[in-house]
């Protein structure tokens, strides 16, 4: 079977040269098509070269929450539903999940510093990692950790450096 016929009165050459110019065609084309390498992962590259600007900068920038599904959180960033890609709820916290909806009040971090504990720190942000996905939330903006100390501040546990990395550490 022949894909490409060529008339009998081209002499080699000629033919030679049209198989060149069909085939730097064929190769334009696919580089045309090829998916630009930005973060390295084939899937991810994909998405963003089929999403508009202003898709992009719904990533990043946010949007107003439909009000019938609005929970009173701290951000929402819209996503893109014709490509797949979901939105995400972001939540407040200490103590809890902070939203519109009824929440358990978590003990606060400085209550979780004071116990010196990494297992209880563990235990009491998988508690709040299985509110926030009950509620809805995707992203926990918690616990507070400062790396510097902030006089009278309520809701770090900053003062001791080594509490700090226990509690925190185990809290995320």
């Amino acid at each position: 079977m022949k894909l490409l016929q060529v008339p009998t009165k081209f002499g080699m050459a000629q033919r030679a040269a049209l198989g060149g110019a069909v085939l730097a065609l064929s190769a334009g084309l696919a580089l045309a098509q090829a998916v630009p390498v930005v973060t390295g992962d084939a899937r991810v590259d994909k998405l963003l070269s089929q999403m508009t600007l202003d898709e992009k900068l719904t990533l990043i920038h946010g949007v107003h929450e439909d009000p019938a599904v609005y929970q009173g959180q701290a951000g929402y960033l819209g996503g893109v539903p014709r490509l797949g890609i979901p939105g995400l709820r972001f939540a407040d916290g200490p103590p809890g999940v902070l939203t519109r909806h009824p929440s358990q009040g978590e003990t606060a971090t400085m209550g979780v510093a004071a116990t010196f504990s990494r297992k209880l720190a563990e235990e009491n942000g998988l508690v709040i990692g299985r509110e926030d996905r009950a509620l809805g939330i995707d992203v926990s903006l918690q616990p507070f950790v400062s790396t510097g100390f902030v006089s009278g501040c309520r809701d770090t546990s900053d003062q001791i450096p080594r509490i700090t990395t226990n509690t925190s550490v185990g809290s995320i």
